[in-house]
């Protein structure tokens, strides 16, 4: 299965203190020398270092043997798991990020009448907001993330950098060993499978000074509620459950009197909030999870622990941050995806493209062909019509409802339908080479 007053401000930074040597007063001292050496864009002899080293000496007492060898080996702490196919640059320090401002919009609300709620309904959905927004509460996230499904756990070390250049790096260790790897930049997003088996594709940039406006959850006329759920604009993957929770969450909107604050805890040295829930009927349709506990970070609104349980009370599924740094310095070469890499990207994505199954919605071509029933479907949406051609199966959803995913059962296909309050947006699956295609509609 696969949120005001101070839920608005910024985290910043613990002050530094002078008394003694730490890793931060190393960090500090690393993006000093890595400033001298940015503006001639070239390495700096290790003479030029010393030199820098003395002129802090007044203000730090260090070995400076054994700083020149912590900035060696940074790179290789960084990116251990990048060693496989990104040569390590032993003579070049890391880019720090430089996070701009950014004036992010107002935040949608959850309701079209949240100023109206009763007090109590009020908070939880504030509450909500706080959780879906948590990412613009922070500027940049390390640590490491547990999954355990059905017994099957897995290992998440995650790097994300928010701000008006958001980007995010995952290392997912699954119990075999396979190690999968996640960089996006924003532009594009490139996977590895024990730095073997690559795939690079775009994506959509994301801007975090612009998104529609529109509350969470929006109620057309006939009554049929649509959904809307802020995304991480960093684009995570496994820890868009940490940064931008409610995306995996949003079930707490249909019914805010289904869970409820059960107090505080403590989660890795941090002040959460705990809740427990009982999730929709439509959800306990999906799977075995009947129930569910939530630990939310009290200052930023960031998810660190999840739990689901069945009806007997025993744990499906968790996800639990096990450690986390917020606004660390990060290594701007972390987020970089090799030019060799976007070469590739253009030839796979076209033969993928041609070959893999694949959803398209809103404005297409349709063949000559069946140009005459995909108009009559048009006319015709008192219910969903499937026009099947070669592999592909064009859609014309029935009114009130649009295609959110396909479910595949052997040679047997099911379009799962949603309500929305838009008009007609049509569908077609792509590459799906299947002998039937059933329609299902959620509530």
């Amino acid at each position: 299965m696969s949120q005001r007053p101070d839920w608005y401000s910024r985290l910043e930074a613990q002050p530094f203190k002078q008394n003694k040597m730490t890793q931060e007063k190393i960090r500090l001292i690393e993006m000093e020398l890595k400033n001298k050496r940015s503006t001639f864009r070239r390495v700096v002899p290790l003479m030029g270092i010393t030199v820098a080293g003395v002129l802090l000496a007044g203000i730090f007492t260090l070995n400076l043997d054994k700083t020149w060898s912590f900035i060696s080996n940074w790179n290789s702490v960084q990116r251990s798991s990048l060693t496989q196919s990104t040569p390590q640059k032993q003579d070049q320090l890391p880019e720090v990020v430089q996070n701009e401002a950014v004036n992010y919009p107002p935040r949608n609300k959850v309701f079209e009448n949240q100023d109206q709620l009763p007090v109590n309904e009020k908070v939880k959905a504030e509450f909500i907001q706080k959780m879906a927004y948590s990412y613009q509460n922070i500027k940049s996230l390390r640590g490491k993330a547990q999954t355990n499904i059905n017994s099957v756990s897995s290992t998440v070390e995650f790097q994300i950098r928010e701000g008006k250049n958001p980007a995010s790096y995952e290392v997912v260790t699954q119990p075999n060993g396979t190690i999968n790897e996640y960089i996006n930049d924003n532009h594009y997003m490139l996977e590895q499978t024990n730095g073997k088996e690559d795939r690079v594709t775009k994506v959509g940039s994301r801007n975090p000074e612009m998104e529609p406006r529109t509350t969470f959850v929006s109620t057309a006329s006939d009554g049929i509620p649509s959904y809307y759920l802020p995304i991480d604009p960093a684009w995570s993957r496994n820890a868009q459950d940490i940064v931008s929770p409610l995306r995996n969450m949003g079930f707490m909107v249909v019914d805010l009197n289904l869970w409820s604050f059960k107090g505080e805890d403590m989660l890795v040295a941090r002040k959460t909030k705990l809740i427990e829930g009982e999730l929709p009927s439509y959800q306990k349709q999906k799977g075995s999870s009947v129930t569910y506990k939530i630990w939310v970070d009290d200052e930023t609104g960031m998810l660190l622990k999840k739990q689901f349980y069945d009806k007997n009370g025993n744990i499906v599924e968790t996800f639990e941050v096990t450690s986390i740094e917020i606004n660390p310095i990060l290594d701007d070469r972390i987020f970089e995806i090799p030019d060799e890499k976007l070469k590739q990207m253009d030839q796979t994505a076209k033969h993928m493209m041609a070959t893999s199954p694949q959803m398209m919605a809103g404005d297409f071509t349709v063949p000559d062909l069946m140009s005459a029933k995909w108009e009559e479907a048009k006319n015709n949406r008192q219910q969903t019509t499937t026009i099947p051609f070669n592999h592909d199966w064009y859609i014309i959803p029935k009114e009130g409802y649009l295609v959110n995913y396909i479910k595949v059962n052997g040679n047997t296909g099911t379009i799962v339908m949603s309500p929305t309050t838009k008009g007609l947006v049509p569908a077609v699956a792509k590459n799906y080479k299947l002998n039937e295609m059933k329609i299902e509609y959620e509530k």
